[in-house]
């Protein structure tokens, strides 16, 4: 169960999706402020409530909405969409650099990162949550993924995407379920994902904790 939550960015990204669901008549698109005149300031805690359960709290086999609003807030990601509707890294450190023929692509990752299990993030854990998003049975991943033949290690901060054919929406993709990130302990040793995928983020402006 999430207990407490600091959020920037998807902070902002729900706030959109609250609001678009208001009628365009409505008197909050008239300039009512709701009532609440309270001085804008950083950090605290934001609850809200979701229309249905999230079902299966591991990214390679869920495919709800309620679901993907969770790991949205719980699961860092490859690449995140920005406000401006921009795909940028997230886990990655770059945008991905793409050979003269469009089949491969490599992409740099951010170093100093780790799992809340302790586990350092680098590219062979990249690999075994993407080559588990490819190849697991029953994965709902597998047909976003279908034109990655390969995944390999280059070095610790590199991977890179053997394709099969060139993919332009590969980044905007990785940004996306395909793109979330386990930790390899956590999995191997098969605790709970919904603790293991969490990472501790040395630089990040999300802290999230769960029990």
């Amino acid at each position: 169960m999430i207990r407490a939550l600091r959020m920037t960015t998807a902070a902002a990204g729900l706030v959109l999706a609250l609001t678009g669901c208001a009628r365009v008549d409505s008197p909050q698109q008239q300039g009512a402020t709701g009532g609440d005149d309270r001085a804008v300031k950083a950090g605290g805690t934001l609850r809200y409530a979701l229309d249905g359960e999230p079902g299966n709290l591991d990214p390679t086999l869920f495919n709800s909405l309620p679901g993907r609003i969770v790991f949205n807030a719980i699961c860092e990601k490859l690449y995140d969409v920005n406000e401006k509707m921009d795909v940028v890294p997230q886990l990655a450190a770059a945008m991905p650099v793409v050979s003269a023929d469009g089949l491969t692509a490599k992409v740099k990752l951010r170093t100093g990162l780790k799992f809340a299990d302790g586990t350092m993030l680098d590219a062979a854990a990249v690999k075994s949550s993407l080559d588990r998003h490819r190849t697991l049975e029953g994965s709902l991943r597998k047909t976003e993924l279908a034109n990655v033949a390969e995944v390999a290690v280059v070095d610790p901060a590199t991977v890179e995407f053997r394709l099969s054919k060139p993919y332009s929406p590969l980044s905007a993709m990785l940004a996306d379920r395909p793109g979330m990130i386990m930790s390899p302990e956590r999995r191997l040793l098969n605790r709970t994902l919904a603790s293991g995928m969490i990472l501790k983020m040395t630089l990040s402006s999300l802290t999230l904790a769960a029990s």
